[in-house]
């Protein structure tokens, strides 16, 4: 029942460890795979990231370039 707005990508193989150090994998993140429906119902399985929760910290705001970055990103996906 829940809501997630954003953008599923396919990325190579090989790229894989590359995203992984950049998303934090082992450093207070874990990944996990979960189903979005989309398109009418259509399923996608995708891998995520997720924070562990000893690493999350409700009093910290998102720096302003991650801010930005992420904004931007909406707006060029729709």
């Amino acid at each position: 029942a829940d809501l997630v707005w954003g953008v599923l990508f396919t990325i190579d193989s090989n790229e894989k460890s590359q995203l992984d150090k950049a998303e934090g994998l082992g450093m207070g993140y874990h990944e996990d795979n979960l189903t979005f429906f989309y398109d009418a119902g259509n399923a996608y399985t995708a891998q995520v990231y997720i924070a562990d929760s000893k690493s999350i910290d409700n009093t910290l705001l998102p720096y302003d370039w991650y801010k930005e970055f992420i904004v931007t990103g909406a707006i060029q996906n729709k």
